[in-house]
């Protein structure tokens, strides 16, 4: 196996460190003045029954969640869209309270409790998930509805029932 050393023209690990420079050629800063300021301007451009999401999943890209939703929730949107159930329960105990839709798939009993209990909402991608959310609720003798959102897939078939077989 070759070493860096091994190799010429590599860089070996004790000069890594006078070029560390060389690995921040690249880097991210949000204003979040104007972040908030672009999510008001959108809102006023919404009809008023209209609802704005904004989708903070994997950390807002990166960019930290909880200031990223804090921000935009003061600045209008009504919705955060995330991942995973973990990432929603980051949020919400930060006792924020807006609505959550968890994108990503939802189908464990786990999951499915810890949605009922922190007030989240799946996305429910086949009948069959939604018979699974059904049976584990009522299996919980959870008492309240749980809200869904049904993905139906329009043509790109990633994710989601087939619009035509929805009818």
């Amino acid at each position: 196996m070759l070493s860096r050393k091994q190799i010429p023209g590599v860089i070996t690990n004790q000069q890594c460190d006078t070029y560390a420079w060389f690995s921040q050629r690249a880097w991210v800063e949000i204003d979040l003045g104007a972040l908030s300021y672009n999510v008001q301007q959108l809102v006023q451009f919404l009809s008023p029954r209209t609802q704005l999401m904004a989708v903070v999943k994997a950390d807002a890209y990166g960019h930290g969640a909880v200031t990223v939703a804090q921000t935009v929730i003061e600045s209008g949107a009504s919705w955060l869209g995330v991942a995973t159930v973990p990432e929603a329960i980051q949020l919400r105990e930060r006792r924020d309270s807006s609505a959550h839709l968890i994108l990503g798939a939802t189908h464990t009993p786990e999951q499915i409790h810890a949605i009922a209990e922190w007030k989240l909402q799946p996305t429910l991608c086949s009948p069959k998930q939604a018979l699974v959310f059904s049976d584990t609720l009522e299996s919980m003798n959870y008492g309240s509805p749980v809200p869904v959102h049904i993905k139906l897939d329009t043509g790109m078939s990633r994710l989601g029932t087939n619009w035509r077989a929805s009818w």
